[in-house]
């Protein structure tokens, strides 16, 4: 074959693929439930380079870790500070009295965290928990719920079939009796069995007792507590709609935990966690906006949030708030403010000393014209958090910011190292560390700022 022709037979292939390129359906083809797409002629001959985020530089900063005695970690000009009304300060400050107590051995300080799938399997939290348990002491997991659409880090559930599975997710009418980690589980009756059981397999055995939280409130009822093997305890769960404690000796199973109860009691959860320091509580809901825990049962809510504690709410949702559709523009956010903002006072009420910190979404892409951008869903949902957050009395700290602001998240995926998953929402772990890691600078230099400031009370 010629060279003519050669060339000659390459122009005709290109001209039909930009012909079929013209035409072809900007969403795709179904074909035998196959979707086919093409690219658009303004993605093929789009050779402008992507106006990406700086993400090295955040990278850069992070490999500083975070440090509650180095004044350095807390003065960086780059560290992205909380945000909020100054009334709040006298909240912060109380909250870093009673860590200094912690510290001692005197107290113990409690954060719940709560978020969507980015949180799932303890990440982020593990990194927050780890670092402050350094710093101001403390051991456990904290709180573990006996169910979750989410994956809890270091345990797995088996469960018999008669069992009502309760959870703020998926509201059931009269079943909203949920604890800290917002579900429950509620044995039935069944033919076969005069009771129901989950097993608990622990990756590592948990060190220290555990708290089992359970009522029975329609009738008297009975707990079972086994190692797998054999029954090492037997507690009556008299018909009331408080909420009773059962302790598990940590010496009383191995790395298997059986729990039986006859119909009609609810298993609320376990707490794994020591009697000073800092524990914090990794309470993911996969999928949830932030939205429905304004369904809980307040008075069984409440009663956690007290026996337990809750020093601070870190409320750390949003990316499930925007649509699916990559086309899809919500013009106006202040339905998701007015909801979110419910829940906040909710929470203000369920906990009123508790200091509630907003966690603002994380960047979001969606590939156009050959790019990924920023979803423009998201920077609307930023602007109604945070203004949901300071308007009622919460703090807030801007992820979308920290993480390098517009466009940042293909940085984070496209990377040598990537910091996030390929589809351009989520973390990976080594990118929920690197989160978690700004967060801390960013409540260590508000923890400087309250040291600072008794210092120079001491002065004067």
């Amino acid at each position: 074959m010629t060279l003519q022709k050669v060339i000659l037979y390459l122009l005709i292939v290109l001209l039909s693929l930009g012909l079929i390129c013209l035409v072809f359906p900007k969403d795709g083809l179904s074909v035998f439930g196959l979707q086919i797409t093409m690219p658009t002629l303004e993605e093929i001959f789009s050779f402008s380079s992507s106006e990406y985020a700086d993400v090295e530089r955040v990278v850069a900063t992070s490999e500083q870790k975070p440090s509650v005695s180095q004044s350095d970690s807390t003065k960086e000009s780059s560290v992205v500070s909380f945000e909020y009304e100054s009334g709040l300060k006298e909240r912060f400050d109380r909250l870093f009295s009673r860590l200094e107590r912690a510290k001692a051995q005197e107290d113990l300080v409690r954060i719940v965290h709560y978020g969507d799938s980015q949180i799932e399997a303890d990440r982020i939290t593990g990194t927050v928990r780890k670092d402050l348990q350094k710093n101001f002491g403390g051991r456990g997991q904290g709180w573990i719920s006996l169910f979750s659409r989410s994956t809890i880090r270091g345990v797995s559930f088996h469960y018999s079939p008669n069992w009502e599975f309760c959870c703020v997710l998926e509201p059931k009418k009269g079943l909203n009796r949920y604890g800290t980690g917002l579900s429950s589980i509620k044995a039935l009756a069944d033919s076969v069995s005069q009771t129901a059981s989950v097993e608990m397999a622990f990756a590592t055995k948990p060190s220290g007792n555990l708290v089992l939280y359970c009522s029975s409130p329609e009738t008297e009822g009975r707990v079972f507590i086994s190692n797998g093997q054999n029954v090492v305890s037997e507690v009556n769960i008299e018909a009331s709609s408080s909420v009773q404690q059962v302790i598990v000796p940590s010496d009383s199973f191995g790395k298997v935990l059986k729990l039986q109860a006859t119909s009609g009691v609810e298993l609320y959860g376990m707490d794994i966690a020591s009697n000073s320091g800092v524990i914090v509580d990794n309470i993911s809901l996969r999928g949830s906006s932030g939205w429905g825990i304004n369904r809980s049962n307040a008075s069984v809510l409440q009663y956690f949030y007290s026996e337990l504690g809750a020093d601070m709410i870190i409320m750390q949702f949003g990316v499930n708030a925007i649509p699916q559709e990559k086309d899809k523009v919500i013009e106006d956010y202040t339905f998701y403010k007015k909801e979110f903002a419910k829940q906040l006072r909710f929470l203000q009420t369920m906990a009123p000393e508790a200091l509630i910190v907003v966690v603002g979404v994380s960047d979001r892409s969606i590939r156009k014209s050959g790019k990924y951008v920023t979803n423009p869903n998201v920077l609307k949902l930023r602007q109604a958090q945070k203004q949901a957050a300071l308007e009622n009395g919460c703090v807030f700290w801007d992820l979308f910011e920290a993480m390098g602001g517009e466009n940042s998240m293909p940085g984070w995926v496209l990377r040598e190292e990537p910091l996030a998953n390929k589809d351009f929402i989520h973390f990976n772990e080594k990118g929920a560390t690197m989160v978690a890691e700004m967060f801390l600078k960013a409540f260590y230099k508000e923890y400087k700022r309250y040291k600072d400031d008794l210092n120079m009370r001491k002065i004067q």
